[in-house]
């Protein structure tokens, strides 16, 4: 928050060899993320996961694969009910569940 105070609400660091630009600020990062979201949705390059993963999975991928990816994971998980009410309903009548097995159990265990 002091570079930004100093540098304003975009600037960049040296991160050993990375070079990294720092949003600072909700309005900032709203425009980056929704307004600009073309330009700030690539991943960053990193060679030695791209030597490991081949750039391939949700977390390592860049480029192309990677929105791919990112775009099939989000619509599974809309279809999932991610992101709607109806979601919180099913966690918690499986929480009823999970908790009178938990307190079967506990009965089963009494002498």
């Amino acid at each position: 928050m002091m570079l930004s105070k100093q540098y304003g609400p975009v600037f960049s660091i040296q991160m050993g060899a990375q070079k990294m630009v720092v949003l600072t600020g909700y309005e900032t990062v709203k425009e980056a993320l929704v307004n600009q979201a073309d330009a700030f949705a690539e991943r960053p390059f990193i060679p030695i996961f791209e030597e490991i993963m081949k750039g391939y999975g949700i977390v390592f991928a860049h480029g192309e694969n990677w929105r791919v990816m990112r775009r099939f994971a989000l619509s599974t998980l809309r279809d999932y009910g991610m992101g709607k009410r109806i979601i919180e309903d099913r966690i918690v009548e499986e929480c009823d569940f999970l908790i009178k097995q938990f307190e079967s159990y506990e009965a089963s265990q009494v002498p």
